[in-house]
């Protein structure tokens, strides 16, 4: 099956691996912050065309911010919610 750049409806599932459950494309395209998930490359990938897609609807600000987000192991975003990165050990003796 030949991939395109047009997206699936707003309603398509996919399973993220972010939140451990399936959410719709519309969620994805949006995030909780209003950029694209980090990872809607990698989960969309085989859908379609979703660089391209990304590419031609966000803004170049919206694409630069969406780009610098990373991505995170999912180690590294829990010990961020639990306020734990960047504490290094303690030196007690």
């Amino acid at each position: 099956m030949k991939r395109t750049s047009s997206p699936p409806s707003e309603r398509h599932l996919m399973y993220c691996r972010e939140l451990g459950h399936v959410v719709p494309f519309a969620y994805c395209r949006s995030g909780a912050r209003g950029v694209p998930c980090r990872y809607i490359t990698s989960c969309w990938y085989d859908i379609f065309l979703i660089e391209v897609y990304l590419r031609e609807e966000l803004s170049s600000s919206q694409w630069d911010e969406f780009l610098a987000q990373g991505h995170k192991s999912r180690l590294t975003m829990l010990l961020e919610a639990m306020g734990l990165e960047g504490r290094g050990k303690s030196s007690s003796t």
